[in-house]
């Protein structure tokens, strides 16, 4: 922006973006044309699409059509805007409208220099975009990795003597292994009905629902309570070392109780399973990881997805089995491994998390005219030499 230049409202007459032969509004299944922009109401609410090729807008959009001006450049400016931050807030049901959209305030300059500033961004954001998708990749690979090194724990992939082991999700197994169901190795118990019309209030105990556990992970911000009278407690408590196994949401997820809570209670949509002594619940939540992971459940059952696994289901799952010891070593192998690519991962999401918002940084700071296109650094950080 030059000196003694002021930022323009884009429904200013000097920006006759919406003016006629333009379209602006929510609209219901138009078909759109190149070089018109969609901006996301709903959902991803702030998202801006600058279309290259004909396209049809919903109801979720608003489409702008940019007369008089750079549509790129248009489009970096609502970008820069933060519309979904900045205009909506944090609302519940999140809105943007035309009028959001007239109120955004740019910088009056020349087309000229507009489409200086978009060549700009084409290229630095083409560049970071470059990064991001390639950690984005990384983080794929890490996934992919931790799922090889779990199955091949669990499948005792180092032994070399092997004998046919009657799954359907590994063809071998250890010659040493025997392949049990989980029921022989443990007491698994399914959750207490919640009754709204029967509680009375007088057994209160917090519960844990499906929602609250995720992989590896009970989360007990949200917990609830529920009548579980003395004489039933034993049965629908749990206790540090007990696995929480989900019937429904996503079937098998599972994580282990660390006893954080004294009195604990559980909610039918979750299995408890209690070591019978031979085995470790550590190992038993790896099996399920590797099958939830490979779908194993659904394909057992005939189906492309599996809606609940019913106790009777779980407890007649077959899984290797080695000694306790040799399950403890190689979970703890695991562990070790497993700790490894987690930090990866988490290095590439913060690489992607700080390339993001230097990208929106980059974007607001060119169309505000912070500094001159003509004379910036080339240089993007992350990017190789």
């Amino acid at each position: 922006m030059r000196s003694g230049d002021s930022p323009r409202g884009l429904g200013d007459g000097a920006f006759p973006v919406f003016g006629a032969g333009g379209r602006m509004g929510s609209v219901g299944a138009v078909n759109t044309r190149p070089g018109q922009l969609l901006i996301g109401r709903v959902g991803t609410v702030g998202s801006v699409r600058l279309l290259h090729e004909p396209a049809w807008a919903t109801d979720n959009t608003v489409v702008v059509t940019p007369i008089g001006v750079d549509e790129r450049w248009l489009a970096y400016c609502l970008m820069g805007a933060r519309l979904g931050h900045d205009i909506v807030g944090s609302t519940a049901q999140p809105l943007i409208t035309g009028s959001d959209i007239k109120r955004v305030q740019v910088a009056s300059v020349s087309v000229a220099q507009q489409r200086r500033i978009a060549d700009f961004l084409d290229d630095r954001v083409a560049r970071i975009d470059q990064i991001i998708t390639a950690r984005q990749q990384q983080i794929r690979k890490l996934d992919a990795l931790a799922a090889r090194l779990s199955y091949e724990a669990v499948v005792g992939a180092h032994e070399v003597d092997r004998r046919p082991s009657a799954l359907t999700w590994t063809p071998t197994v250890p010659v040493d292994w025997p392949v049990l169901t989980v029921g022989s190795q443990f007491e698994v118990e399914l959750g207490k009905m919640l009754d709204e019309s029967r509680q009375t209030g007088d057994h209160p105990v917090r519960y844990l629902r499906n929602t609250n556990v995720q992989w590896d992970v009970i989360e007990v911000d949200d917990l609830k309570s529920m009548d579980i009278a003395p004489h039933e407690f034993d049965r629908y408590s749990v206790k540090a070392g007990d696995l929480l196994i989900c019937e429904g949401g996503q079937p098998g997820r599972a994580a282990l109780w660390d006893g954080r809570i004294e009195e604990m209670g559980f909610q039918k949509a979750l299995h408890r399973a209690r070591t019978r002594g031979r085995s470790a619940p550590e190992w038993l939540l790896e099996c399920l990881r590797v099958c939830v992971d490979l779908n194993v459940f659904a394909v057992e059952n005939g189906q492309s997805t599996i809606g609940h696994l019913t106790n009777e289901q779980l407890r007649a799952t077959r899984f290797p089995f080695p000694e306790r010891a040799e399950q403890l070593r190689l979970m703890h192998g695991l562990s070790v491994s497993r700790r490894a690519v987690s930090a990866a991962r988490d290095t590439s999401e913060m690489s992607i998390a700080r390339l993001t918002e230097y990208k929106q940084s980059l974007i607001t700071a060119a169309v505000t005219g912070e500094f001159d296109v003509t004379t910036a650094s080339t240089r993007i950080p992350g990017e190789q030499a």
